[in-house]
């Protein structure tokens, strides 16, 4: 039986992600184990999932998956080279994946292999460090930096139609595995359709169009994009005021820190180069987190890098957290075939795991604070529902067993 971790947000789960885990089971055949490592209640867009971290974890195993484990916040929400080196670093200390598998635009993973091996080599490496030491070039983002870099270094081996963003998260996979000299194979699956799409013929429609279906109450055309083995427990977590949690839901905790907050651009992750001075700026204009983002656009900031600087400057995330690897991480969900993994991997792992969240003082003091600041991320997350919760909901939440 082969173990095969993939890297996700599921938010939400869609028939895309149904589609790669059958995929999986097709190529490494239909008894392999699969890991999902997915993002807890923050994710890389620097917004708050649409849907609780338990309930997208279970809706995985209900579609396939045989094991979830949470990448807790901040990596969760961090740009694709710090999101792939943690999701990458839980994956190899788990100690029992044979493979990662994700998405690709591109499908080939002999050419992302083969950028991955090109960014290895020390001209380009002393190149790409000095252009994000930059803090003008710093602010275009990491993928648009190493598109034009790959572009500029390799001329004619490459295409810059190769990368989009999904192929650019893929070499950051592969990339991240050539460092730690992981024994994890790579692997890919040609991705159909981008998360804009509605559903095209041939392609499945994607989570950025399927969370403006959920969040307009269009629940009929969203549930018909989604496995059905879903759409009961959407619709327990929807009468219970748990769902769909909004994007802009952030808007007056993020816009009164802005407004009143002590804020340091030095102190908190991706705020340097006068992004904060920016968005401390507009939030004094914006009503939502959607005007503040309009007034602070500049060709300088990335959406991306607008909306995690806020976010981490609220909960105090540091530079230094960001670049830390993973030291636990929960069990969010599981069937018959992930429980007797966990037990694997409880002899094998060289991260700490957590069972159930009330065991927070068994961690290292080092697991600990990380810890720490993802359940305070959970409490905060649990303001933003329709209905909103107790802090102490997910402490109180044990892993889904199917």
């Amino acid at each position: 039986m082969k173990t095969v971790a993939v890297i996700a947000e599921y938010n939400p789960f869609h028939k895309g992600h149904a589609y790669q885990i059958q995929k999986i089971k097709e190529e490494f055949g239909s008894d392999t184990a699969i890991i999902a490592i997915m993002s807890g209640s923050f994710v890389q867009r620097g917004t708050p999932a649409v849907l609780g971290k338990f309930d997208r974890a279970r809706m995985a195993v209900d579609c396939g998956v045989s094991l979830v484990l949470e990448l807790p916040f901040p990596f969760s929400c961090a740009s694709a080279e710090y999101f792939a080196s943690a999701g990458v670093s839980v994956a190899n200390d788990l100690g029992i994946v044979d493979a990662l598998s994700f998405g690709s635009e591109c499908g080939d993973i002999a050419q992302l292999s083969n950028i991955a091996e090109k960014m290895r080599e020390d001209d380009f490496v002393r190149a790409l460090r000095e252009r994000l030491s930059s803090k003008e070039e710093k602010a275009k983002g990491y993928p648009r930096i190493l598109s034009e870099m790959l572009c500029e270094h390799f001329e004619g081996d490459f295409s810059d139609t190769l990368f989009l963003p999904n192929n650019i998260l893929a070499i950051s996979y592969i990339s991240a595995l050539k460092k730690l000299n992981s024994s994890i194979a790579p692997h890919t699956i040609l991705r159909h359709g981008t998360d804009e799409d509605g559903a095209k013929e041939g392609a499945f429609a994607g989570a950025t169009h399927l969370r403006s279906l959920l969040h307009s109450d269009n629940l009929d055309t969203a549930f018909s994009h989604l496995p059905p083995e879903t759409h009961a427990l959407w619709r327990e977590a929807i009468c219970a005021g748990l769902a769909p949690v909004l994007e802009n839901a952030m808007s007056p905790l993020l816009l009164s820190h802005l407004r009143i907050g002590s804020i340091s651009e030095k102190a908190t992750a991706d705020s340097g180069g006068g992004v904060l001075r920016l968005l401390k700026k507009a939030a004094n204009e914006a009503r939502d987190l959607d005007e503040l983002y309009a007034y602070a656009a500049t060709k300088k900031y990335t959406t991306a890098r607008l909306r995690r600087a806020p976010l981490f400057s609220y909960f105090g995330v540091t530079p230094a957290q960001i670049k830390e690897k993973p030291l636990y991480t929960q069990v969010l969900a599981m069937d018959d075939k992930g429980q007797k993994i966990l037990g694997d991997i409880r002899k094998t792992a060289q991260i700490s795991l957590l069972t159930k969240p009330a065991d927070l003082h068994k961690l290292s003091p080092a697991a600990r604070l990380q810890a720490e600041l993802s359940y305070r991320a959970d409490s905060v997350y649990t303001l933003l529902t329709p209905t909103p919760e107790k802090a102490s909901s997910y402490l109180r939440t044990a892993p889904y067993r199917k």
